[in-house]
């Protein structure tokens, strides 16, 4: 084997290891990143950004998948850290030679004020000495200040926030950080625009939110605007949906879509009163700050007074209202409380910190002036962002900047396309009117009520989930929440694409017509196959109709899944393909004889499965259950012993089901499946939809107790 060989495979193998780490599929993932984005080893992962998960995130098979591959991004970020700090001796030497030598009192004091003058001029002159550099060999002093940045990024000191976060107030936090953002709903419609709406305030505060350190890295990011605009656009969006959410693709979508709805006139009428013969550039860098950070439970969510009590007087008006008039209720009251409180709440993580941001730009230029320019901003903001990475700081501020700026490049571009360009910073969360990175970086660290909400997360929750399993005794029945699920769609859901639905259903047919032709050998490679194919209509139709009406209602795939459950040999990678295909929508398919069959099958423990026959047994399995969580509260395995026993309970519970009706007590069981059907018990799929937490297992016990009574063996 020859030298390169043993090499490519050492690379494969690293890269491999990585996956392996994150919980991936070696034999799916290498080959993606290989094919799609041409990496083959671990080296370059550390420029897997965020538009390289945009990218490969589609061909994820699985929810949990698509967090595995974000996490790649937030290692690319230490990758280049370790990797860039290893070229700063430099600053180890600046260090051994600022280390002061003990000197007597007097000596220190007649220093002060000639150290203080000499120091002055240094900052100044060293800041001088990077502007030449720069001119006279830009290319150098890009990597120098790559190098300086990720220094700069690993140096932050931080080390302070984690004695402040068990000292921070949860209400103080939650209330005072971006004005309650986290607490507002957002109403998801699949357009962009109205996610960045001020909503009203659809939560309080969930007893159990606790602050934690931050899960993202600090980071900056450089972008460039050609209008005010498309700036003002940019930082509404940082600010409502989050800084570590944005990329490339979607600020494209953001700004077509701006230009092209309501806004269009607006900025149609400001590009008519500017010169049509010139424009504009903003070029800014941003440092991304996360300080803390924390995140929702579901099973703690409860609506705000305001929302439930808009709710509640909804909920009495349909009540009276005729069907003939339903729908225009719907759309009327709902679609107002949806505009005023949203139709979604992010349950995080919720990042909270800052963002500092350096800011270069430069009005009325001419069309062939643009290219100069953007390279004039370019360098001007990568100067202006990288004094504040080392010690001076930018000593001279904004004015000194400016004019050192102008001085060093003159040979280097026009003198009046230098004049043109204007520097500032800007900030989100910190002390207002601060132009030193270093102090308001000082003063955020140790004041918690400067802090803004800086990333609120992809996970969001729908209200009518809110309100049907954590608001039981606050509304009668599933009216308001059914209402609310019903309008909602009526509100949001497009006009379908005829050319696009009738294409995907035929693809849709025909992959139904070949399963009979399949190969048992393939079990694997067919799941797969079936997978992708239920991901590629919900992409193509924006919906499930066909997954469902076509697919999972089609006797030949509903002959294949079902004959998993007497299959000879299933291994743990076939249960959980065949959980991605069923799940979760495989309740609403009308006609699936085998479905509990299968949905009890998948949902069985690999060990043998207890019987249970007696409702005393179900009831100490329901207390255990309540122990545990409760022993590992705060544990790290809270999530592993979580699963493990809602395991345990869907068993036992699907067990005293089959015995009550083997012993033909059908009313009992009728019983009992009602009791857990209020929290989230599904008939069809024979299992709980939602995780049963400490409270909702309590609950069920509870009402299970009430209703068969205690001393009942039989219920």
């Amino acid at each position: 084997m020859s030298e390169e060989e043993e090499h490519d495979i050492k690379a494969q193998d690293e890269l491999a290891k990585v996956m392996t780490d994150l919980g991936l599929n070696t034999n799916y993932w290498i080959p993606k990143l290989r094919d799609i984005l041409h990496i083959t080893n671990v080296q370059a992962l550390q420029y897997f950004g965020p538009e390289e998960f945009e990218t490969i995130e589609p061909h994820s098979r699985l929810p949990w998948e698509k967090k595995a591959l974000s996490k790649l991004v937030e290692m690319s970020g230490k990758e280049v850290v370790l990797k860039q700090s290893q070229k700063c001796d430099p600053i180890g030497n600046e260090q051994k030679h600022d280390t002061p030598t003990k000197q007597h009192p007097e000596q220190m004091q007649q220093k002060r004020s000639t150290h203080i003058g000499e120091a002055k001029m240094e900052d100044e002159t060293e800041q001088r000495l990077e502007l030449k550099g720069a001119k006279e060999n830009p290319l150098c002093d890009k990597s120098h200040s790559n190098d300086m940045e990720s220094t700069f990024l690993k140096q932050l000191d931080l080390a302070n926030i984690s004695t402040l976060h068990g000292t921070v107030s949860r209400q103080i936090c939650l209330q005072n950080a971006s004005k309650g953002l986290a607490l507002e709903g957002v109403y998801k419609t699949g357009q962009i625009n109205a996610r960045l709406q001020k909503r009203g305030k659809l939560v309080n505060i969930p007893m159990s939110f606790d602050l934690a350190g931050p899960v993202h890295q600090p980071m900056i990011k450089q972008q460039e605007f050609s209008s005010s605009e498309e700036e003002s656009i940019f930082d509404t969006a940082v600010e409502k949906i989050g800084f570590n959410t944005i990329t490339t693709g979607f600020l494209q979508a953001l700004k077509e879509e701006t230009t092209s709805q309501h806004s269009k006139a607006l900025y149609t009428e400001e590009k008519q009163r500017e010169n049509p013969n010139s424009s504009r550039i903003h070029c800014a860098k941003y440092l991304y700050l996360p300080l803390a950070s924390g995140s929702f439970d579901f099973d703690k969510l409860k609506l705000s007074d305001e929302a439930l009590e808009e709710l509640q007087s909804i909920e009495s008006t349909l009540k009276s209202v005729n069907d003939a008039f339903k729908t225009r209720v719907l759309k009327s009251r709902l679609g107002s409380f949806f505009e005023n409180f949203g139709s979604h709440v992010h349950t995080g993580p919720i990042h909270f910190g800052g963002i500092f941001k350096w800011k270069a730009s430069t009005e009325d230029i001419t069309s062939n002036q643009k290219n100069e320019q953007r390279n004039i901003l370019l360098e001007a903001v990568e100067r202006y962002s990288t004094s504040a990475y080392n010690s001076s700081g930018c000593a001279g501020g904004v004015s000194m900047m400016a004019s050192n700026f102008i001085t060093e490049f003159s040979e280097k571009y026009n003198a009046t396309l230098l004049s043109k360009v204007t520097f500032s910073v800007g900030t989100i969360g910190g002390p207002p009117g601060i132009c030193s990175l270093e102090q308001w970086k000082t003063d955020i660290v140790s004041n918690a009520k400067m802090w803004s909400v800086i990333d609120r997360g992809t996970s969001l929750v729908p209200v009518w989930d809110i309100v049907t399993f954590n608001h039981e005794n606050d509304f009668e029945n599933t009216l308001i929440a059914n209402s609310l699920k019903e309008a909602y769609t009526l509100l949001t859901n497009p006009i379908p694409n005829c050319r696009v639905e009738v294409s995907a259903k035929a693809e849709a047919q025909s992959v139904m017509q070949d399963i009979k032709h399949w190969q048992e050998s393939d079990v694997e490679y067919n799941l797969q196959k079936i997978i992708d194919l239920k991901q590629k209509l919900h992409d193509e139709t924006k919906n499930n109709l066909i997954w469902v009406n076509t697919c999972l209602s089609h006797p030949a795939l509903q002959s294949f899944l079902s004959n998993f459950i007497t299959a000879p040999a299933n291994t743990v990678k076939i249960k959980k393909l065949m959980r991605s295909i069923m799940e979760p929508k495989c309740c609403e398919v009308d006609s699936f004889p085998q479905l509990a069959s299968v949905m009890q099958w998948l949902n069985e423990s690999e060990g043998v499965s207890a019987q249970v026959s007696d409702f005393k047994d179900l009831v100490n399995i329901l207390t255990k259950a309540k122990e545990n969580l409760k022993e590992v509260e705060f544990s790290t395995k809270y999530s592993e012993i979580i699963e493990k026993r809602n395991k345990e309970i869907t068993n036992s519970f699907n067990s005293f089901c089959q015995s009550l009706r083997t012993s033909e007590l059908i009313e009992q069981e009728l019983l009992i499946i009602s009791v857990a059907s209020g929290v989230g018990y599904c008939v069809k799929e024979k299992r709980f939809q939602r995780p049963l937490h400490y409270d909702n297992i309590a609950h069920l016990q509870l009402t299970l107790e009430s209703a068969c009574g205690e001393s009942s063996s039989t219920c």
